[in-house]
């Protein structure tokens, strides 16, 4: 999989949708990355490159509350202006996901959503097409199996998809997905964290001015993970620990913001209690845990 900077990776999805405009010529573009790390970013910049270069433009992000209804990724299908992708909801009688998978009858209706589904997304890909799918680790079974379908339209339509997932979510109907678009010749990048000049770039547009020296040191905690380094910078603002020096904005306030602990622990919530409980232990060895010492 290729280890490419930042901007490299919004160079070959420009490059794709180019292409599409161009030639004609469908994609697949896939995103994973840790949560928080700039996945919806790059996923909104194609957005804007794809609407500048004269595609049409679609989106949904998967929820886990949804993942209990049978293709509610696509129902949630929204153009830029708010537009359903769907004229016709793929929900009615649609099967629910349950832990003993789908019965016989609400397989044949599975089926019959899925090429209703495809029927209603090749009207739209007559023209050059970008589809952003994100989030697919929360998506249900029925939109991941129906995405797989979805993505062999980009063979023989002017199609760009694009699906981003968060890294370490295993499923099987998520890995199943995952061949299936590598044997489409799908794209596949991890977005990495922000390097050093991104940071130093970054941070003065969220504290209002150049850093100092402590503020710096504090946010080298972020990792190069923006999600973090915007919620630690907001935090620091919020509780006032923020001052400027001599045309530098520092802080000697060395305690973790609240706001910082709290969108945290909303992530973790996300994991489930077991995947939260063992994240708490292992932090108490350091940032990196060696699992076979």
């Amino acid at each position: 999989m290729p280890s490419l900077a930042r901007s490299d990776i919004d160079a070959a999805i420009t490059e794709r949708l180019a292409t599409c405009a161009v030639d004609g010529a469908g994609s697949i573009v896939l995103l994973s990355g840790e949560a928080g790390i700039g996945k919806s970013t790059m996923a909104r910049a194609a957005i804007d490159t794809a609407r500048g270069g004269g595609h049409r433009t679609w989106m949904a992000t998967a929820r886990v509350i949804d993942q209990a209804t049978a293709f509610s990724l696509f129902e949630g299908v929204r153009s830029g202006t708010g537009d359903p992708l769907l004229a016709v909801s793929l929900l009615v009688g649609a099967p629910s996901v349950d832990g003993e998978g789908f019965a016989p009858r609400a397989e044949v209706e599975r089926v019959r959503a899925t090429e209703e589904l495809l029927a209603q997304v090749e009207v739209h890909c007559q023209q050059p097409m970008l589809l952003v799918l994100e989030d697919l680790h929360l998506a249900d079974d029925a939109s991941l199996d129906a995405s797989g379908r979805l993505a062999e339209l980009t063979i023989n339509h002017p199609l760009v998809l694009l699906l981003t997932h968060q890294s370490g979510h295993r499923r099987d109907g998520l890995d199943r997905l995952i061949e299936h678009l590598r044997g489409l010749a799908a794209s596949e990048f991890v977005v990495p964290p922000l390097s050093e000049v991104e940071v130093e770039e970054l941070l003065p547009e969220l504290c209002g001015g150049p850093p100092g020296a402590a503020l710096q040191a504090r946010a080298q905690g972020a990792a190069g993970n923006p999600f973090l380094l915007e919620a630690l910078a907001t935090g620091l603002l919020e509780e006032g620990s923020l001052v400027t020096r001599d045309e530098l904005v520092d802080t000697e306030n060395q305690a973790v913001p609240q706001s910082l602990v709290d969108a945290v622990g909303r992530q973790l919530r996300r994991l489930g209690a077991d995947v939260a409980e063992l994240l708490r232990a292992a932090s108490v060895h350091g940032p990196v845990v060696d699992i076979d010492a």
